[in-house]
Order: structure tokens, then C-alpha cells, then sequence
């Protein structure tokens, strides 16, 4: 059979062969002007860059204040290290928890307390936020009540405990336990931590203040709203007394 072909006209109507297979001979020329929208595109990336660098550079590193520094005379509360492998709430999991107890906590009168979540973040004595050592420095100052904390940190999915506290490796289920809207946190907390804590500490009562919790909004979110959870709100008079 012949070969088919299709005749089109060039530029100077010459007529010129294509294949059928061909489904459009037409290229748009180079010079073509791009769609608009590409042109808004441009434009609002280069407005917008151009407003970043004229920003002012913003300080990231939170500078410490004189209450996060060691001072004569301020009585230093104790920090002591926990593990805790037994969780029926977190099945499987494994984790390190710190608990610091004021030297001003008297087991006769009622103590508030605080819990945070990635707890060893917080406890070093060098480190960004060094907890203990604002706690003495505010509970010495009578700015705050007399304080217990609790530095939870998330569980780890394995036989044991990396050699040191931190994120390598990270713990695997730190999401599952801060993220997930339930009262799982919650009854891991009140039922499997805090027991633990009265063997070292027997306060008369736990005040949990979630204004100053530090958590995951999540979590913070499940402990307060969770029908077992037995801590009263922290009040005025209690913070002044």
C-alpha cells in the first residue's frame, strides 16, 4: 500500500509531509509569551522574598534570666531517676521519668504539681531550660507554691533503654502518646506514674495547674477533660499562700 501521509502549509505555503502517527506538528514558538498566571506566580515569589530579607532578624535562642542561674543561699531541691517498663496502659513500651522534689516540701502540708512531658529535655543543670534550678529559685523566692515535678519522657519500643537519655534513637511511640486524642495519656499518668511518685513523695493532695503544664496541647487538652482525673485546679490563693 502507498504510504499515507497529511499535507499542511509551512510559513512560506509550501506544503510539507507528516507522519498519522503525529497527533499535533504544532510547537509553540520559543518566543511565545508565557501563560499569565506564570507571570503572577513570579511576581508574588519575588514580592515576597524581597519582603523576607527587608524582615528583622528575630533572636531564636530564648535568653535565660537570672532564675534560671544558681544563687547563693537558694536551697536546691533533688532529682531523682526513674524507669518505668511495666505499662499496661502503653503495652510494650519503656521509658526514663525524673522526679523533683523541692527542699522546702514538708509531707505534712499540701504540695502542687507539674508534669512535663519530654522530660529529659528540662532537667539539666546546662541545658536550655534547666527546670530544677528555676523551681528552687522561684519556690526560695515564694513567687511560686512548693512545687513537685514530674519529667515524663515518651516510651520506647524496645527490650531496653538506649545507654542515655535524648532523641537518638528517637522514642517510637512519642506521637501515639502525645497526639491521639483519648484519655489513654491520662490514665497512663494518674494510674501508673503518679502512684509511682507517692513512693517517693506523699503529698497531701495533687494541685495541677493547666495553665503551666508543660505538654503537647493534645495531651494537655485529654488530661484536663478526662472524667479520671482526680487534681484540682490550682488556684490564686494557693499560689500567694
Amino acid at each position: 500500500m502507498p504510504k499515507q501521509t497529511s499535507q499542511n502549509r509551512n510559513d512560506n505555503g509550501k506544503q510539507t509531509e507528516s507522519s498519522p502517527n503525529c497527533r499535533s506538528c504544532h510547537i509553540s514558538s520559543p518566543s511565545a509569551d508565557p501563560p499569565p498566571s506564570l507571570f503572577a506566580i513570579l511576581i508574588i515569589a519575588f514580592s515576597v522574598s524581597l519582603a523576607w530579607s527587608q524582615e528583622p532578624q528575630i533572636e531564636t535562642d530564648y535568653p535565660l534570666s537570672q532564675d534560671s542561674v544558681r544563687h547563693q543561699g537558694v536551697p536546691q531541691g533533688t532529682v531523682t531517676h526513674h524507669v518505668w517498663k511495666s505499662s499496661q496502659v502503653f503495652p510494650g513500651t519503656i521509658r526514663r521519668y525524673y522526679v523533683y522534689v523541692p527542699a522546702q516540701y514538708d509531707v505534712s502540708k499540701p504540695a502542687a504539681l507539674m508534669v512535663f512531658q519530654d522530660g529529659h529535655t528540662f532537667i539539666g543543670e546546662n541545658g536550655d531550660y534547666r527546670a530544677p534550678v528555676v523551681f528552687d529559685n522561684l519556690i526560695h523566692a515564694e513567687e511560686i507554691p512548693v512545687t513537685i515535678c514530674v519529667f515524663i519522657d515518651p516510651g520506647h519500643l524496645t527490650p531496653e533503654l538506649p545507654p542515655k537519655p535524648g532523641w537518638r534513637p528517637r522514642p517510637a511511640n512519642r506521637s501515639f502518646e502525645y497526639d491521639t486524642l483519648s484519655a489513654d495519656y491520662s490514665n497512663f499518668l494518674l494510674n501508673e506514674i503518679l502512684p509511682e511518685v507517692e513512693k517517693v513523695v506523699t503529698p497531701n493532695r495533687y494541685v495541677y495547674s493547666s495553665k503551666t503544664a508543660v505538654a503537647t496541647s493534645i495531651t494537655n487538652m485529654a488530661i484536663g477533660l478526662s472524667p479520671t482525673n482526680r487534681c484540682t485546679p490550682l488556684s490564686h490563693s494557693e499560689t500567694t499562700t
